[in-house]
Order: C-alpha cells, then structure tokens, then sequence
C-alpha cells in the first residue's frame, strides 16, 4: 500500500516560471493571473514571507528573493527600480545609512516619528 499525498493549498505569490518547474517534475499544479490591484495584495504578503525565510536560513539567496519581490511592489505602486534606488540613496544622504551598526537604546521624549521598535531583541 502506497502512501497518499495530498494536494496542498497555497494561495501565493510565486516567480513566473515556478509552475513550468513543478510540472517538468511531472507533478501538476494550479495557477490564476490576477489583475495588478489584486497581485499587489499578494506580493505584500510575500514580503512577509520571505523576511521569515530569510531570518530562519540567513542565506543570500533569500535576500535576492526579498528584492525580487521588493522591486515587483515598487513598479506596481509606479516606481522603477532607478527611481526606488535613487529614494534609497537619498534617504543615506539624508539620514546616513545603516553601516554605523547603531542601535537607539533611549531619547529625551519618546522615539522619533520615524524609528519604531517592538524592543525583540536583547543584549548582545
């Protein structure tokens, strides 16, 4: 008797070219195309999804995939890929980047508007 293996359900963003790689593996899979509105609301949730994977692997790949859907996002929203790396590069002109390795322990009044922290990690 053989073991039987489920369908799974998914619901979720994936790169162009995965169900050509599922079905090559004679496996079968389903997809639907959704307009750029609705997309947009899946690529977001995949940004999440990818972060965790990252977090959980630190692999470089898992970055690659992180910009990957990043830059899907922007050209959604109507940003191109130079026009998002021109915002970063003035956002590190503007407000310095993240290559002092800081960390903001406290502040006269409360966090700025614009730095938040949940306070998850501890001291190293």
């Amino acid at each position: 008797m053989g073991i039987l293996i489920m369908n799974q359900t998914y619901k979720i963003a994936v790169r162009d070219r995965v169900p050509e790689r599922i079905r090559s593996q004679g496996r079968d899979c389903e997809v639907q195309e959704y307009s750029d509105e609705g997309y947009l609301r899946h690529l977001e949730y995949r940004l999440l999804t990818e972060m965790e994977a990252y977090l959980e692997s630190e692999e470089p790949e898992r970055l690659a995939d992180l910009l990957e859907v990043i830059y899907r996002v922007a050209e959604l929203r109507g940003v191109l890929p130079d026009e998002l790396d021109g915002l970063r590069q003035k956002m590190a002109a503007e407000k310095g980047g993240f290559s002092g390795n800081l960390v903001l322990l406290s502040a006269a009044g409360g966090l700025c508007s614009c730095e938040k922290s949940e306070g998850i990690f501890e001291d190293d």
